[in-house]
């Protein structure tokens, strides 16, 4: 099997230092947000969306949204995703993602 190089790196440079990761949206609420991985970073706090195709990331996006030192994402049975922050508050992203 052997390892894969990522598909997705990010530069320490913009403030991001460590990559929380996430889920693939398979929820129904968001659209926009359907097939996308949502993961963040703990220094910035900035929620992100990729998609791919083919093991080839396509396109990132910045959803406008912060949470203080995300530490965790969580998945409902249903596909909500859920970020946690470092103090322990637990945040779903709705619609307006």
């Amino acid at each position: 099997m052997g390892n894969k190089d990522p598909i997705l790196e990010m530069a320490h440079s913009a403030g991001d230092c460590s990559v929380i990761g996430g889920y693939v949206y398979r929820g129904v609420g968001i659209a926009n947000l359907t097939g996308a991985y949502v993961y963040s970073d703990f220094c910035t706090g900035k929620i992100m969306a990729m998609t791919q195709s083919g093991g080839v990331a396509t396109a990132t996006r910045d959803l406008g949204l912060t949470v203080d030192n995300p530490t965790a994402f969580g998945q409902s049975n249903g596909g909500s995703l859920f970020v946690v922050e470092r103090l322990g508050k637990i945040f779903r992203l709705d619609q307006g993602a």
